[in-house]
């Protein structure tokens, strides 16, 4: 037991520093994206694995173009949902103009399925992060009130900005310079 209590007291003294990261065009290009290419596959596997394995106590929604399902954090009330889309993309930079109608689709279900939770859609933070967790894009679909939920980093990029940026240029993610918070413990962070 006293080893299980130091485990964790040493475990929150450790200091996690955090900064605030411009990635350009050329730093995604010849940083990130080797970065995502080399852990891909191995980053993604617990998401193709629903594609494949189809639990049902995860699944909320699903047709030929994406699905939905419950977050590991929904507990009780606390509604927090993820959908992907059945075509892989990996990050926000990977989306085009023809997305958008993919992008609408995957907002208005996630509005849908918290509606059936009794969360209205002024209820709700739907957007992606960048940098995500795992590089398999998918939308965020959070009630605001929920315990969890930490906006006080750039990493929030909401999903009608987003439609509205691809709609005035299909490669606004492409080629801008993103602005986002990383923590010490990604490896991107000392990469960048």
């Amino acid at each position: 037991m006293i080893k299980l209590i130091n485990f964790i007291l040493l475990y929150f003294t450790i200091a996690i520093d955090i900064k605030i990261f411009s990635e350009t065009y050329d730093q995604y290009n010849n940083i990130t994206l080797p970065y995502i290419n080399k852990i891909y596959k191995q980053n993604t596997k617990w998401i193709n694995d629903i594609f494949v394995l189809k639990n049902n106590n995860l699944i909320l929604y699903e047709n030929n173009n994406l699905i939905i399902v419950k977050d590991r954090v929904f507990i009780n009330n606390n509604l927090y949902i993820l959908a992907f889309p059945t075509n892989p993309i990996k990050t926000i930079r990977d989306l085009r103009n023809s997305h958008i109608p993919l992008l609408y689709e995957m907002k208005n279900k996630i509005i849908y399925i918290a509606q059936l939770y009794n969360v209205s859609k002024d209820q709700l933070y739907i957007y992606f992060h960048y940098h995500p967790s795992y590089y398999y894009l998918h939308l965020h679909g959070s009630i605001i009130t929920h315990p969890l939920l930490d906006t006080r980093y750039r990493r929030h990029f909401f999903i009608d900005e987003i439609i509205n940026n691809l709609k005035f240029d299909s490669y606004y993610y492409k080629y801008k310079t993103l602005i986002f918070e990383l923590k010490s413990n990604n490896k991107l962070y000392y990469l960048l």
